[in-house]
């Protein structure tokens, strides 16, 4: 059973309908339309007009499958401004694109068509951050960093987003929240016949 913190209220219990009429609000909202931005490389700020509230995305692409495999595998590990070692945290794009088409995995999706297609998705406390760290990410920041593929920008990329609507009573209500309404939109896009899931 989940324990609120201190200071944080737990959810109230749910019964039958209210928990299926809550279910009913959140297929709605994550299958609304979502807003999109195109991602440009050349744009230390071209995405400053996205909200930093919580909320979910998917990034899309019209690159092909044979780039990501061949992409050059981030370093293990950096230097930081004071000469530390430190392990770079960067996603490892190549590695986890290696097993598309064969080996699906519950992290992501990409849909196998022509033309742009989701690639990657998830959710976050911080979209404009989230949108930040997926583009100009550094070394010690997880995420995708695209920018430090200099190949990435021949091709479209799109960064859409959704705002999470629901009220918060605390930061577990918020994640499963979050956590929920990701699956829920992966389960629905996964079931298309073209598509498998899996993270990049």
């Amino acid at each position: 059973m989940a324990v609120a913190g201190d200071g944080e209220k737990s959810p109230p219990p749910l019964n039958a309908a209210s928990y299926d009429g809550n279910m009913h609000k959140i297929t709605s909202v994550i299958e609304s339309i979502f807003n999109s931005h195109v991602i440009d490389f050349n744009n230390p700020k071209w995405h400053h007009e996205i909200p930093s509230n919580s909320g979910w995305y998917f990034i899309e692409t019209n690159m092909p499958d044979k780039v990501f495999i061949g992409l050059a595998t981030p370093p293990k590990h950096y230097k930081n401004d004071n000469g530390e070692s430190k392990k770079c945290r960067n996603y490892n794009i190549p590695a986890r694109a290696k097993p598309l088409g064969s080996i699906p995995s519950q992290d992501g999706l990409v849909i196998k068509r022509e033309g742009i297609r989701p690639v990657y998705s998830g959710k976050t406390k911080n979209l404009l951050s989230r949108a930040r760290e997926h583009t100009f990410g550094h070394l010690g920041t997880a995420g995708l960093a695209l920018a430090n593929y200099p190949e990435l920008s021949e091709y479209k990329w799109v960064f859409n987003f959704l705002e999470n609507p629901f009220p918060s009573t605390s930061n577990p209500h918020q994640n499963i929240i979050l956590k929920l309404s990701e699956q829920i939109w992966r389960a629905k896009n996964a079931n298309r016949k073209v598509g498998r899931s899996f993270k990049i």
